[in-house]
């Protein structure tokens, strides 16, 4: 694959979608940035997709609302769209959803989403799945017309974190989606419970569903890895090892006191 900014052309070995019937085709998806159509801005700070904060997010009972957000029926078509064209290709494509997908379909913590974002590291060294994927993404967005405003974020992680989330997500082989031969698994917890943290203290995200995601994913992660709780200072490692280290005390405990609140014993060990 070419540097950032590079035009990537899609291999002919694989079927276009079909036209974008209100205009002119979408730009493919690529993993050098968002699509030019969409609506939000995005930067990438350390390993960790962060949405720029925009005029026209709107604060109701401390959820906040954004225009045009996918809902979990919209994205559970959007992947069907995605596992209707791949099955053309009769190959198995994996791949790990980062955001968007596990807290509307999976955790079902949120009734929409602002965006979607997904991860194979192992793509970037196979450039036709690559493009199969890529084309795959624009046939389903062409399916959903009011999906022009929403995104398919690349995950813009280092080389590293990219292979370490693949690898462990496929290792822990919680799927959340499967069709024919297309399936979507959920990402390690012990990562996107870092995420989350940092994001309390980039974004200011301590509303009670943003608490309530980091407690839910520390417990899959205690369920998962048969444990009872874990150490601060393990957070910290977690924290390190992701490249996500603004995990600050004071938000580790705001998680636990949630977790403590959600499932009456403490999941975090902060003293040690």
């Amino acid at each position: 694959m070419g540097p950032a900014g590079s035009t990537l052309t899609r291999r002919s070995s694989w079927p276009d979608p079909p036209p974008y019937t209100p205009g002119s085709d979408p730009p493919p998806y690529h993993s050098w940035g968002p699509p030019p159509y969409s609506s939000l801005g995005q930067s990438s700070i350390s390993g960790i997709q962060q949405e720029v904060p925009d005029p026209f997010r709107i604060q109701d009972n401390n959820r906040v609302i954004r225009p045009q957000e996918l809902t979990t029926e919209t994205v559970l078509t959007i992947l069907r769209h995605m596992a209707e064209y791949l099955s053309r290709s009769h190959q198995r494509i994996r791949l790990v959803a980062i955001s968007g997908v596990v807290e509307t379909v999976h955790l079902r913590t949120r009734d929409t989403t602002p965006m979607i974002v997904f991860a194979n590291y192992w793509l970037n060294d196979d450039p036709d799945r690559e493009d199969l994927v890529m084309a795959a993404i624009s046939y389903a967005f062409n399916q959903v017309p009011t999906s022009a405003t929403n995104v398919v974020l690349p995950f813009t992680a280092s080389r590293n974190v990219r292979q370490k989330v693949t690898e462990e997500a496929l290792q822990q082989d919680e799927i959340i989606f499967e069709h024919h031969n297309f399936s979507v698994f959920a990402p390690p917890w012990r990562y996107l419970f870092c995420c989350k943290v940092q994001a309390m203290l980039l974004v200011g995200e301590h509303t009670p569903e943003g608490l309530q995601d980091a407690a839910l994913m520390l417990h899959r992660y205690l369920i998962q890895s048969h444990r009872d709780l874990v150490r601060y200072s393990e957070i910290c490692s977690w924290a390190t090892e992701f490249e996500t280290p603004d995990v600050e005390r004071n938000n580790v405990e705001r998680v636990n006191s949630r977790f403590r609140d959600d499932f009456g014993r403490d999941g975090i060990a902060m003293g040690q």
